[in-house]
């Protein structure tokens, strides 16, 4: 566009000519890999999470749905339905808010994840499956 201020001559020189292309530093995403997610969620999940079945349950939904930490903090019970999760928002240090996208999205569980669905967390349609305290999931 400046380029062709100039050619028109209504500029004269463009003043973004000196500038050098930024570089894309972003880091490439690895995905985890099926034997990464066996040793994270073996069958006998006590045997790397000890007692804690909400660290359990929070990460086999990440690892099997791709849902972010912070949509799993923001899952409500009125979201958990028979063969899906609806994701609407999501909870982290600014709070509970729209999600990253801001679009709505529903996720299919998988068999490996519909036999768990009803051990989630769900005191009451409202609260929160998922803890947030101190400034750090739980």
């Amino acid at each position: 566009m400046l380029n062709e201020a100039v050619n028109r001559g209504l500029i004269k020189t463009n003043p973004a000519a000196a500038v050098k292309k930024l570089k894309n530093a972003r880091k490439a995403i690895e995905i985890i890999t099926p034997a990464e997610v066996r040793l994270l969620v073996p069958r006998q999940w006590e045997t790397v999470w000890g007692d804690d079945r909400i660290s359990y349950l929070g990460n086999k939904l990440a690892a099997c749905t791709g849902m972010r930490a912070s949509e799993i903090l923001g899952l409500r019970g009125q979201n958990i339905f028979d063969e899906y999760i609806h994701i609407c928002a999501q909870h982290d240090e600014y709070g509970y808010r729209p999600t990253k996208t801001k679009e709505k999205r529903n996720i299919p569980l998988a068999s490996v994840t519909l036999n768990e669905r009803v051990s989630l967390p769900r005191k009451t349609i409202t609260a929160m499956c998922f803890r947030w305290t101190e400034g750090k999931p739980r």
